[in-house]
């Protein structure tokens, strides 16, 4: 009987690189396993989905890039556009239902959209396992990006 390899989807915002929950998505799923790292492009309802949001789609499009330069070992890359982080999970998974793990990296950040609400909404939302990451986080580094 032949094993099938893990999958792991690591999903982000299109402003963040995730890159300690691409290294623990492939710590997850072993070498031969699968990563697909997807960003969520969130889309406000007053306009269609598939509007011009250029600079949007472009900073997605560099922490895409950014992701596969900091990480070792290959994975595959989405970019979904959706209403909402959580809902873009969630429509990437019923497009993709054989992965076996969801993998969030929730940053120490002010700046970050309220992760806490997200994560209930995919905990309600899902039955594939979630792991959620917490890097360690530096208060002199933080200054220095805020």
């Amino acid at each position: 009987m032949k094993h099938r390899r893990g999958r792991a989807l690591v999903a982000t915002d299109h402003k963040s690189c995730p890159t300690a929950a691409l290294k623990v998505a492939r710590s997850v799923v072993g070498h031969d396993g699968e990563v697909v790292l997807a960003s969520i492009v969130v889309v406000p309802v007053t306009q269609p989905l598939d509007a011009q949001l250029s600079r949007t789609l472009e900073q997605a499009c560099e922490n895409l890039d950014k992701s596969e330069m900091a990480v070792t070992g290959a994975f595959d890359t989405r970019l979904v556009r959706s209403r909402g982080f959580a809902r873009g999970v969630s429509e990437t998974l019923d497009a993709e239902p054989d992965f076996d793990f969801v993998v969030i990296q929730q940053d120490k950040d002010h700046r970050q959209e309220d992760a806490a609400a997200h994560l209930a909404q995919l905990l309600e939302g899902t039955e594939t396992t979630l792991v959620v990451v917490r890097p360690p986080w530096h208060p002199k580094a933080a200054s220095a990006q805020g």
